[in-house]
């Protein structure tokens, strides 16, 4: 019985270490940017910075499309009068939103910067054949996704060991459920958002300032990650495995 326990112990850690994604651990924030624009953007839920960091840097698509736009850090004035500014860094206009397979490490970029380009969709089917619109882009995608931005040609990833320096230059966050979050649609109107398996993604451009506001991100409907073929092949090795060791107990 004691071996069929470490057995199962071997099984679930090497699973949870190759299905999981590289663990990003929580980060200082060089200062409160990122927070002020999370408190003006969540209209009726909190999400602390610093606390609230999500160890997941890689997803799988929830419903029909994911839909990703820029997350609008409204003052109350501008809120009041109508007049609407992005508060995240002045890159999220200029630089570009992608999306990134885990399966074969293809990117293609999704947003592209300003207004007019305030609003991307994608779909993946269950085959892992990505779409923008009916378009088919890649029939070989899988259905693991990660995301970058790029600005002034430095690339910054939410997988930490994709990074140049290694280092973490995106946070995300999970938009409780029902939560309403602000964004620019298209045209850059303002319009809110219901969080329902929902993130907002805050990048750092690598230039290590340290405040993840260089692009902040809204993103419907993602959830995580699936287990990789070659995990679920170590899994049913292990399952193997397992009834072997039965068998011999029950013939001894």
């Amino acid at each position: 019985m004691k071996k069929l326990t470490k057995v199962l112990a071997v099984m679930a850690m090497a699973v949870f270490f190759t299905s999981s994604s590289a663990w990003a651990l929580p980060t200082v924030l060089s200062d409160n940017s990122l927070q002020d624009i999370l408190n003006l953007a969540v209209l009726d839920g909190t999400i602390s910075a610093a606390d609230d960091q999500s160890d997941i840097d890689a997803w799988i698509e929830d419903e029909a499309n994911v839909s990703a736009y820029s997350v609008a850090g409204l003052t109350i004035d501008q809120r009041d009068s109508g007049i609407y500014s992005l508060a995240a860094g002045a890159e999220t206009d200029s630089g570009k939103l992608g999306i990134y397979s885990l399966a074969t490490g293809a990117e293609y970029a999704l947003m592209t910067g300003g207004l007019g380009d305030a609003t991307s969709d994608f779909n993946i089917n269950t085959a892992g054949h990505l779409y923008f619109g009916n378009f088919l882009q890649d029939d070989n995608f899988g259905n693991n996704f990660g995301f970058f931005w790029n600005f002034n040609n430095i690339t910054s990833y939410t997988q930490a060991s994709k990074n140049a320096d290694g280092n973490v230059h995106a946070l995300a966050y999970r938009v409780p459920d029902e939560t309403s979050v602000t964004h620019r649609g298209i045209g850059g109107d303002i319009v809110t958002a219901k969080g329902g398996n929902d993130w907002i993604l805050a990048f750092e451009n690598g230039l290590n300032s340290g405040d993840f506001i260089d692009a902040v991100i809204y993103l419907e409907d993602m959830n995580n990650p699936v287990p990789e073929p070659a995990t679920m092949l170590l899994l049913g090795s292990g399952l193997i495995g397992l009834g072997t060791i039965s068998r011999k107990k029950k013939n001894s």
